[in-house]
């Protein structure tokens, strides 16, 4: 009962955001990213009294690698593949500037990864004896 008495009267939005990396999650000898570079998903905003509000998103990203090793003996490649899911919890307070409406928020993401799919390929090299 009382919480409805504090929410009568709140806005509510809901949307969906999204964005796109400009640069690799992984750089380096040996290991290079496939992840892909945008994040999607849905979001919801509330409004509350006294400038503020809270935002919840659902936010899904597909990420991976690829990595190599080789020496003279032997070589593997191998390669990991995952679905990235982020739930940001972000309390709002919205300045009070009433013709660019600037806000601040921190939160926390909480973050699950699932369908992880890997795979290796040795290889092996031969050593060829010269016979003069």
């Amino acid at each position: 009962m009382v919480t409805g008495c504090i929410c009568y009267g709140q806005s509510l939005s809901v949307g969906a955001v999204g964005g796109a990396r400009v640069t690799d999650d992984l750089s380096g000898a040996g290991a290079t990213s496939v992840s892909k570079r945008y994040v999607v998903g849905p979001a919801l905003d509330i409004d509350l009294p006294l400038g503020l509000g809270v935002e919840v998103d659902a936010l899904y990203r597909r990420e991976g690698f690829q990595s190599s090793f080789s020496n003279a003996f032997i070589g593997v490649s191998s390669e990991e593949r995952a679905n990235s899911w982020e739930f940001p919890i972000l309390p709002k307070y919205k300045l009070p500037i009433p013709l660019a409406k600037p806000f601040l928020e921190a939160g926390y993401a909480p973050r699950v990864i699932h369908g992880s799919l890997s795979s290796q390929t040795p290889r092996s090299f031969h050593r060829s004896s010269f016979h003069q």
